[in-house]
């Protein structure tokens, strides 16, 4: 299920996204590649939905889309108006505008915001889960709907760590109590302590995944994984 609110960026991507995708669809449908596109902006009945702009915002788009190369308007635009049979009253109205698409600056638009469109859709279904393989193999799709992967061997501390914290997410645990779960320290006087030995681990995972971030783990005297967990075999 989406969000009900969006922050600025979300709101930006899906705006944009929405009026690339609606020049797109018209341009799978044409026959002659060179005949401008018909983009018709809807003024009556509005749609009242946070992921599509209203008319206003959506002419400001296609403005910007102009002034910065990506189309052009090829003639004036027209107003149409189609009446209610019955009452003759406005079943729906708006304008026609022709545009003229340059498509290098068009496609690289477009795949842009698809695919800031598609993170924030995973981002709003799994964002912040780890998933991890009975292989070695964690899989951790971020808050903003990033992934990382890593391999870790079973015999390591990286994955002897997240294999206790997977069974347990959301919960933190004291370094004493983690370090039970790690590889036995080295028995010498210079051996680190649980503490120092805990975070080391936690870095490592973290290098490894290539994601510094604070999701991930929770952090106070001692760690815990800060995200929902899927556990695959």
């Amino acid at each position: 299920m989406k969000m009900k609110t969006l922050t600025a960026d979300k709101r930006t991507a899906y705006y944009f996204f929405y009026v690339l995708d609606k020049i797109q669809a018209k341009i799978n449908i044409q026959t002659d590649k060179e005949t401008p596109v018909d983009y018709i902006v809807i003024l009556y009945p509005s749609v009242n939905d946070p992921y599509i702009p209203n008319p206003t915002v959506e002419q400001e788009i296609i403005k910007k889309f102009v002034t910065d190369g990506v189309i052009k308007e090829t003639e004036e635009r027209s107003d149409f108006q189609i009446l209610d049979e019955k009452s003759n009253n406005p079943k729906s109205a708006g304008f026609h505008y022709y545009l003229k698409v340059n498509r290098p600056k068009f496609n690289n638009l477009y795949g842009l915001f698809k695919k800031l469109v598609e993170q924030y859709e995973i981002a709003e279904t799994i964002g912040n889960t780890l998933t991890f393989y009975g292989d070695g193999r964690v899989v951790y799709i971020s808050p903003q709907g990033k992934e990382y992967k890593a391999s870790f061997g079973t015999k390591t501390n990286s994955f002897l760590l997240l294999q206790f914290l997977i069974k347990n997410p959301h919960e933190l645990f004291s370094f004493d109590k983690l370090a039970e779960h790690l590889n036995p320290a080295r028995s010498h006087s210079n051996s680190p302590s649980n503490e120092r030995r805990v975070r080391d681990t936690i870095q490592a995972i973290k290098n490894k995944l290539l994601y510094h971030g604070d999701d991930l783990f929770i952090s106070g005297h001692g760690f815990g994984l800060n995200c929902d967990v899927s556990i695959r075999k």
